[in-house]
C-alpha cells in the first residue's frame, strides 16, 4: 500500500480505461488500460476482486504489464 501511495499519480497525468470480464455473485474480473501520454508508457491491468457474502471486497489480485515502446514509423 505505501508503494501506491508514494508513486500516486497526479491528476490528468494517466488516462484509464477499464471494463468487466466477468461479473458473478462471488468474484468480478476486470480489464483495464492505463496511458501516461506525456511518457509514452501503457499498461495493461488485469484485477480478480472476491467478493463476501455481503458483495463486499473480500480479496483483491492485479497484475499488470508495459506495453512494448512503440517504435517510430518510416
Amino acid at each position: 500500500m505505501r508503494q501506491w501511495l508514494y508513486g500516486k499519480d497526479e491528476p490528468g497525468q494517466a488516462q484509464f480505461s477499464w471494463h468487466p470480464l466477468a461479473i458473478t455473485s462471488e468474484v468480478a474480473v476486470i480489464q483495464g488500460e492505463i496511458v501516461y501520454p506525456s511518457e509514452g508508457h501503457t499498461y495493461s491491468n488485469l484485477w480478480v476482486i472476491r467478493l463476501d457474502a455481503e458483495g463486499r471486497c473480500a480479496e483483491f489480485t492485479a497484475w499488470w504489464m508495459r506495453h512494448p515502446a512503440r517504435r517510430a514509423s518510416c
